[in-house]
């Protein structure tokens, strides 16, 4: 299981919108939460949560992710959680792709 969610919400935390806040970091928690449920007695290889917390964190000015780095830090705690029940659960900690100068 690959999973890779992700709700475009781009406003710093002290400008957001609570509603519209909490939409974008529940896509990542509800999405990671629905298939570690659904995928409890499966024989799994591999669960594989994709988050880039630290990609968006290396940059100051990138002050408008605060929803999808909280939502991808929710996941790696899922993912740790599973992890630590005995199941096949990793996540990935993408970093920095392309940085424009």
């Amino acid at each position: 299981v690959v999973q890779a969610a992700v709700a475009p919400y781009f406003a710093p935390l002290a400008q957001a919108d609570e509603a519209e806040w909490l939409t974008a970091v529940r896509v990542k928690l509800d999405g990671g939460a629905a298939l570690y449920a659904a995928t409890g007695s499966e024989p799994l290889d591999l669960h594989v949560t994709a988050s880039s917390v630290g990609a968006f964190a290396a940059f100051p000015g990138n002050v408008g992710q605060s929803a999808y780095c909280a939502g991808c830090t929710a996941e790696e705690a899922l993912a740790g959680y599973a992890a630590a029940a005995g199941r096949p659960a990793r996540w990935t900690a993408w970093g920095v792709w392309d940085h424009p100068s």
